[in-house]
């Protein structure tokens, strides 16, 4: 196992002959092992040291705290469902489904008429492609292409988020 102490000078030293926040982060958290002999001796010495470990101590409390309350709201809370709710929830449901019997009836009429409904907008669609109208439907489309993608592009958020610089 690798030993975990803090070891450089501007991990543990302030240049003001301070402890760093790392070391007081470190001992405000317990972990006086992590520390040197020198440091600790500093800690119990130095009047500001101790009111900056003190203030360590305190935002690790709050941040414990905040943590623990936002976890504990993270716990879905059961709701009880009343039966008539349910009741009528079905209700809506029955109605709705009788409502669209009729439709729901037409719907093999309707699959059984769309390869002709194809087969029409295929034979519309056809003299479209060959001749002087091929060069213009192709380029009313790129267009239509090009303008819905700079809309996109200025309607987007333009928030920029740079990864692994610096």
């Amino acid at each position: 196992m690798t030993d975990e102490r803090l070891t450089g000078l501007e991990e543990i030293w302030q240049d003001d002959s301070h402890l760093s926040g790392v070391a007081l982060v470190a001992a405000a958290d317990g972990q006086d092992d992590l520390l040197p002999a020198d440091a600790l001796e500093h800690l119990g010495d130095c009047l500001s040291c101790n009111e900056r470990l003190g203030e360590q101590a305190v935002l690790a409390m709050v941040m414990h705290e905040s943590l623990v309350a936002s976890r504990s709201s993270e716990v879905p809370q059961t709701a009880q469902v009343s039966w008539r709710l349910l009741a009528a929830s079905a209700a809506a449901l029955c109605l709705a489904l009788i409502g669209s019997m009729p439709v729901l009836m037409g719907i093999p009429d309707f699959l059984a008429s769309v390869p002709a409904l194809l087969s029409g907008l295929w034979r519309a669609v056809q003299p479209l492609s060959v001749g002087p109208f091929a060069l213009v439907v192709s380029s009313i489309t790129a267009l239509v292409l090009v303008l819905s993608g700079w809309a996109v592009a200025r309607l987007a958020p333009r928030r920029v988020v740079l990864r692994g610089v610096g």
